[in-house]
């Protein structure tokens, strides 16, 4: 990963995530509980499993935000359908 992608990451982790070192904490196998809590700013609770493919859910809806589209207006939107959930992250967002 490129050096400003990296910078980006944290940056936007620290936005979003209280309890952000728990992030690192687990990636880099310092904590291998089974279940791991995320508190968001907003006052959110996420609950992950162990399996990086949680984490990446959170990347990508949380810090990659690939799922929303460029001038989407979100205040406008009253429905959203949530196929194929994982952990419910973007559905949460």
């Amino acid at each position: 990963m490129k050096e400003h992608n990296q910078i980006y990451y944290l940056c936007a982790l620290i936005k979003y995530v209280k309890n952000w070192p728990m992030y690192f904490l687990h990636r880099f196998g310092i904590i291998k509980n089974k279940n791991i809590h995320y508190s968001l700013r907003n006052g959110m609770k996420i609950t992950t499993r162990s399996f990086a493919i949680d984490r990446c859910g959170i990347n990508e809806i949380w810090l990659d935000h690939i799922y929303e589209p460029k001038n989407f207006d979100w205040k406008k939107c009253s429905t959203i359908i949530d196929i194929g959930a994982n952990i419910g992250a973007f559905t949460l967002r």
